[in-house]
């Protein structure tokens, strides 16, 4: 495959480091193998959070979504290469950039010749075809090897199962590294572990892959942003389906942080027959919402222990968590 040379400044160069950059992947379609439901959505979320500038505060400009499509079936190699050498040369002229996302939602599994590296199989894929999927390490290595940002971050929403031989592709691009830049720091959280599968599910008529919907459970609902070590514990923090449990590699620093802002997560209260009124109370009693209806009805408050309690005086302890929403009958 023929390669393209990355624009990189000279040490003399002046560098930001306040621009981060994003490719955002998801693949549905796959008219040869088995199509999904929730990848573009996987990948739609994450691009909004992304450039949200209370969430990942990317500037639009600086990040690409690429959504598979049927007819022609994408996206192919050559068409993610393009993308990301865009990205990549509008880094390189401005000095280099703070943080890379590279985020892929669809089919994968585990490359034969190394366990940490993932095939991520794309739209024209097929058993015995000749399009070879991408190699998840090649391409992290090669954004690591530029040495154009302070960070780089993978986010795999795809299985690592080993049921076909597959060898996973090198980017078609190259680079020589910056002069005497330090090298990136690297997050790679996997869906789940080497040899297992990832799931999607689907809530509210909508289709999601579940690791995608955890990791955006966390970074929507962190008030204050979290810090890298933080989002770590929290995707490990339970399995997310039997036999899916979410494996990071991670040597971002301790004040690394993901977000600005994020919105406390929600209580939903709803009404049995005969109620008409509802108040919220936290551990010292203080009424912090109440309602006379309709029900249901969704109020967002910091995590913590609360009473519910109706006007007939019937009272539920709610045990509200950090991430996702908790659920209230009264």
């Amino acid at each position: 495959m023929q390669t393209k040379e990355i624009l990189t400044p000279t040490a003399s160069a002046p560098s930001t480091r306040t621009q981060d950059f994003a490719l955002v992947i998801g693949v549905d379609h796959y008219p040869r193998f088995r199509s999904l439901s929730g990848a573009v959505n996987d990948a739609r979320d994450l691009h909004a959070w992304i450039c949200d500038p209370d969430g990942g505060g990317v500037a639009p400009a600086n990040a690409r979504l690429v959504e598979s499509t049927l007819a022609p079936s994408t996206p192919i190699q050559k068409q993610l290469d393009a993308a990301l050498h865009e990205l990549l040369d509008v880094a390189g002229t401005a000095g280099g950039g703070r943080r890379f996302y590279f985020t892929f939602s669809g089919h994968g599994a585990s490359s034969i010749d190394d366990d940490r590296d993932v095939a991520l199989l794309l739209a024209t894929w097929s058993r015995g075809g000749a399009d070879l999927p991408l190699s998840s390490e090649k391409y992290r290595l090669a954004l690591l090897a530029m040495r154009l940002f302070d960070e780089i971050v993978v986010l795999l929403d795809c299985c690592r199962t080993s049921v076909v031989d597959v060898l996973g592709a090198s980017p078609g691009f190259s680079s020589s590294p910056r002069d005497h830049a330090q090298p990136p720091r690297m997050m790679i959280a996997y869906a789940t572990e080497h040899g297992t599968s990832a799931f999607e599910s689907r809530e509210a008529d909508r289709w999601q892959g579940l690791f995608t919907r955890r990791l955006l459970d966390i970074l929507r609902h962190s008030p204050h942003g979290v810090t890298a070590r933080e989002l770590e514990s929290e995707l490990r923090n339970e399995p997310l389906a039997p036999g899916q449990e979410v494996e990071v590699r991670n040597t971002l620093t301790r004040d690394s942080r993901f977000g600005t802002r994020g919105r406390p997560p929600r209580i939903e209260v709803e009404f049995l027959p005969g109620t008409t009124f509802v108040r919220v109370l936290d551990v010292d009693g203080n009424v912090v919402h109440h309602s006379d209806g309709p029900s249901p009805w969704l109020v967002e408050l910091e995590a913590g222990l609360y009473q519910v309690v109706n006007q007939a005086g019937t009272s539920k302890p709610v045990a509200h968590k950090k991430y996702g929403s908790t659920k209230v009958v009264i």
